[in-house]
This record gives structure tokens, C-alpha cells and sequence, in this order.
């Protein structure tokens, strides 16, 4: 469904009275996977967290759920179906190695005591509850100001570029995040430890790097000056345009609006292309 409304504000049959026009549009996009070959769930792309399953929406984030980072070793405790200690959390197989102080908790959803990938569970969704644009056009004598924004809202964008940059998997600078990194037992903290190569994966892919991806924009803004000469020129017009000038957003990363894929079945991700330029344009045009 999609909503538009254009509105005169004030209006003057003089050219030199101050008016004022709107517009206003609002969309709310749906979709659902009716059928799948076989009815069978799977993912697609690289990063393998898009997730394609019938009645769900296109490219709803599929991983595991981060609930915390172990302060200590000892908090690591697999209780089983009767509510008694059976032992550690293990990752891979009842052989692995137990998550100790500094590793990130992870819902178990299978009860298993395993952390794999039968754990992983729908943990956000790309697609906006709603999006939408708004314009104003302001004019008086020969001045014309023009500002149009657009937003998105609800849809959750998948932080990959801060996972790969944290993750420690190569000699290379970090962000800043590590600055929060558990390091001793005992530490609260929202950030796993560091350690080479990430023997227990906590960088994985996980609800950890997902974020709110909604965002208030200002696209465009233009202001002109229009005035007619006596002889010779009909009229001059000069302009001045910025586009892409601000964004509201609590996302972390470049612009919300960013997606590192062309598939349109996957969808919200960042890996750190290049965003959007800001520019600023300069114009005359002269009317004879």
C-alpha cells in the first residue's frame, strides 16, 4: 500500500507573496515465500545469514543468537531437561571444547548442550515496517528553497564489516569495540575477548552484528535565485544543490542504507562498500 498526498499550503496569485507546496508519501511493502522446491529451508550468498523459507519474508537474518559474553569459567553450566547441572556448554560435538570466561553465550535452541549449527534461529529482518519521503518547497519573490527528505523504519541491517573487522582472524587494525573486549575473569562486558584466529568462533555469524537500520534523511536540498534583467536576458537563475547532506540513524556503520549485494534476495547486509557521496552543486541558467 502506498500513500501520497500533495498539499498548497499557502498559495498568492502574486509572484512576490511568500507560498509554500508539500508532498507526502508512505509505503508499506509485504512479501512472503509461498513455495520452496522440496519445502526445505536454505540460505543464500556469501555470508550465509539470508534466509529463504516458506511463509516467512525474503532474506530474514538466520544465525545464532548471542545472549551475553561468560564473566567467568565457571558460569558455563549446561543444565539439562530434569533442571540439573549435566556439565558445559560445548562447541561442535559433546567433544568439544567447553565456552569459558570471555567466549559469547549462545542460545541453545535444541537443549542439546552443543553449540552448532542446529542452534541457528531467524534473529532479525531486513525489510522496513514502513518507508517513505517528505518535500517542501518554499517560495518568495525570486528566492525557491526545495527540501526533501526520505526514511526507513523497522528494518534491521546486518553489521558484517564490524564482524569481519573484529574478528581477529588476521594482523590488521580492529575498531574500536575492542576497547569494551572482556579480558579478565570476572569482567562484565558486552564484547568477547581477542584471541587470534577465534578458536571458539565468537565471531560467527550471530545476532551480535545485527542493528536498527532506521534512518532519517536529508536527500536533497536546493536553493535558487531567480531574477529578470531589464534588456538583452530574459531571465538568470542561479542555484545552489547539496544532496546527501545528513542522516539520523543509530546505526554504526557508514549509512543504513548501504547493501553489499546485488541479489534482491539478500538484503540489509554491510561489508564496508563505499557509501553514498555527499555533494554540492553550483548552477546558472540563463534564458534569452
Amino acid at each position: 500500500m502506498e500513500f501520497l498526498v500533495e498539499t498548497t499550503n499557502i498559495m498568492s496569485a502574486q509572484r512576490d507573496a511568500f507560498r509554500w507546496n508539500s508532498t507526502f508519501n508512505l509505503s508499506f511493502n509485504r512479501n512472503k515465500v509461498l513455495s520452496v522446491p522440496g519445502g526445505d529451508d536454505f540460505t543464500i550468498g556469501s555470508f550465509g545469514v539470508s534466509l529463504i523459507r516458506e511463509g516467512q519474508p525474503v532474506g530474514q537474518f538466520y544465525a545464532h543468537r548471542a545472549l551475553g559474553i561468560y564473566s567467568r569459567d565457571e558460569h558455563n553450566l549446561y543444565t539439562g531437561a530434569n533442571g540439573e547441572v549435566e556439565g558445559k556448554y560445548r562447541i561442535g560435538s559433546a567433544q568439544g571444547d567447553p565456552f569459558a570466561g570471555g567466549d559469547v553465550i549462545w542460545y541453545d535452541s535444541n537443549g542439546d548442550g552443543i553449540i552448532d549449527d542446529e542452534d541457528r534461529i531467524i534473529v532479525g529482518d531486513p525489510n522496513p515496517k514502513f518507508i517513505g519521503g517528505m518535500g517542501n518547497t518554499f517560495m518568495y519573490k525570486g528566492f525557491t528553497l526545495n527540501l526533501f527528505f526520505s526514511w526507513s523504519y523497522g528494518n534491521d541491517v546486518y553489521n558484517d564489516f564490524r564482524r569481519d573487522r573484529n574478528a581477529f582472524t588476521l594482523f590488521r587494525n580492529t575498531g574500536r569495540d575492542v576497547l569494551r573486549r572482556w579480558q579478565a575473569q570476572g569482567d562484565v562486558t558486552d564484547r568477547p575477548m581477542m584471541r587470534y584466529s577465534d578458536p571458539m568462533n565468537n565471531f560467527r555469524q550471530s545476532s551480535m552484528w545485527i542493528e536498527d537500520g532506521s534512518f532519517l534523511r536529508l536527500n536533497n536540498l536546493t536553493l535558487s535565485y531567480t531574477f529578470r534583467p531589464r534588456r538583452y536576458v530574459d531571465s538568470i537563475k542561479m542555484s545552489f544543490t547539496g544532496t546527501n547532506l545528513m542522516t539520523w540513524s543509530k546505526y554504526t556503520g557508514y549509512d543504513p542504507e548501504m547493501n553489499s549485494s546485488t541479489d534482491e534476495l539478500q538484503i540489509g547486509i554491510d561489508s564496508g562498500v563505499f557509501p553514498k557521496a555527499r555533494t554540492y552543486n553550483l548552477g546558472i541558467d540563463i534564458s534569452f
